[in-house]
């Protein structure tokens, strides 16, 4: 992924963030402009919502929620090696970490 300098922004953010996840073979998510002029990605299925939010200031929170448990994990103002390790996990999940939660 595109290293993030202080004059990016979070539109080019979240195409870096597109890039790497297409790459990794998730399909395309819809994207949404949010009131501070940051963005919005999310996965959605019966089972699962996944998403990244990418404020203006360039913070990165990830969200995630297994709608057959209700269990949610929320992670804010995270660096890019999180946000690929989600998308890592979003493409190809790990059953032995599922079953141990």
């Amino acid at each position: 992924m595109a290293k993030v300098c202080a004059r990016s922004s979070a539109s080019s953010l979240l195409d870096a963030i597109l890039a790497e996840a297409l790459q990794l073979g998730l399909p395309h998510p819809p994207t949404f402009d949010l009131l501070d002029d940051g963005k919005l990605i999310e996965w959605a299925t019966p089972l699962r919502v996944s998403s990244i939010e990418i404020s203006d200031a360039l913070e990165i929170d990830l969200f995630d929620l297994d709608t057959t448990t209700t269990e949610s994990s929320e992670s804010h103002s995270v660096d890019l090696d999180a946000v690929l390790a989600f998308l890592a996990n979003l493409a190809h999940p790990c059953p032995v970490l599922a079953e141990l939660s």
